[in-house]
């Protein structure tokens, strides 16, 4: 991909308001994919899916801690075009009230309060699955 299409590919991936309020918030602090359930108020296969398109157009990395992958921005100039138009955006939510100041600080506050332990799908994560017993050639249970 040459500079314009990578370019394009981030504007385009960055043009859902769910995927810029993805962004607003990685810009904070790397999060799991539970805290950003119970941030933008979506279900967890639609964040999975929007973190994908992030993650293929070079805006996003995710890194494994412990038993949880966590996102955050990339050190890219791609993703430096993005942190700029967050913080137009900002400015913006900033200089006129009406624009999204609302949203905006509600995810603010959202995201403060938000942490992995108070999480139902980050307490599934942390509970071990009981595995059940491999089943044998005959199908008794061994």
């Amino acid at each position: 991909m040459d500079g314009l299409e990578t370019v394009l590919a981030a504007a385009r991936a960055a043009a859902d308001p769910t995927r810029l309020r993805i962004l607003a918030a990685l810009q904070q602090r790397a999060l799991c994919v539970c805290e950003l359930v119970a941030l933008v108020d979506v279900g967890q296969p639609a964040v999975s899916r929007h973190l994908g398109i992030l993650e293929a157009a070079g805006l996003i990395d995710r890194a494994r801690e412990g038993r949880f992958v966590v996102h955050r921005l990339r050190e890219t100039a791609t993703a430096g075009l993005v942190r700029g138009l967050l913080a137009d955006l900002r400015a913006l939510c900033d200089a006129d009230p009406r624009f999204c100041r609302a949203i905006a600080e509600a995810d603010r506050e959202r995201l403060s309060a938000t942490t992995r332990a108070d999480q139902p799908a980050c307490q599934r994560a942390r509970t071990p699955t009981r595995s059940r017993p491999k089943a044998t050639r005959n199908g008794a249970r061994a």
